[in-house]
């Protein structure tokens, strides 16, 4: 069910490592008072591949078929010299979604925010994502390089034509996926449609995705 605005603190070990890092430009992060949140709890799925063709985060899945929009927005707040101000200009390739397991890897750039932070020190993150793998876990969100600094998880899940995350669709994926096909034994990695069962829509997503890498 929708679920209004669901804040999720973000935590930090220590500030003063940001103050070292920041540019004068646009300060640093306080992630003590930032917040990240979606409009719906999930869990949710959403499909990627390796070269950013895959939907928007607009549109990923829910169990069964269903759309839905998972799309993550993120408030930064200022420390140091701005300290309780909202920063604004933030850039957004230091603000990112990882995935808390590791299975998913991202191609350069492919998981960075959709832009700067704006003059209300909010981001987002709605576009498709670049990458492959997959992650049955939570994702987070990491600011500024220091993981540790990230949001608890978000119920989104990802997959990918890309099973084994190499970032490039090709022959291994194939025959990873005929193993979990032919097996009769369900395989999150291979249930690219999401309706729990693997069977010939996953064979058209696979095919769409054969030969795609980062770009």
């Amino acid at each position: 069910m929708q679920k209004t605005m669901r804040l999720v603190s973000l935590t930090i070990t220590t500030v003063l490592l940001f103050c070292g890092l920041a540019q004068a430009q646009t300060g640093c992060p306080d992630l003590s008072m930032s917040s990240v949140w979606q409009d719906y709890e999930g869990p949710m799925v959403l499909l990627v591949f390796p070269d950013g063709s895959g939907p928007p985060m607009t549109e990923a899945t829910l169990a069964g078929g269903a759309i839905i929009d998972a799309t993550i927005y993120l408030t930064l707040y200022g420390g140091c010299d701005n300290y309780g101000v909202l920063l604004a200009d933030f850039p957004a390739e230091d603000m990112w979604i990882e995935s808390i397991d590791g299975s998913l890897v991202f191609c350069s750039g492919g998981n960075i925010a959709d832009g700067p932070t704006d003059q209300e020190g909010k981001t987002q993150w709605s576009r498709p994502l670049s990458g492959g793998g997959w992650d049955l876990g939570t994702c987070r969100v990491a600011v500024t390089g220091d993981s540790s600094i990230a949001a608890s998880g978000l119920l989104l899940q990802f997959n990918s034509p890309d099973l084994n995350g190499d970032l490039k669709v090709d022959l291994t994926d194939v025959t990873g996926f005929a193993e979990d096909f032919f097996s009769h034994t369900y395989n999150f990695r291979s249930d690219l449609a999401f309706d729990y069962v693997v069977n010939l829509s996953d064979i058209t997503v696979m095919r769409a995705g054969m030969g795609k890498s980062c770009p």
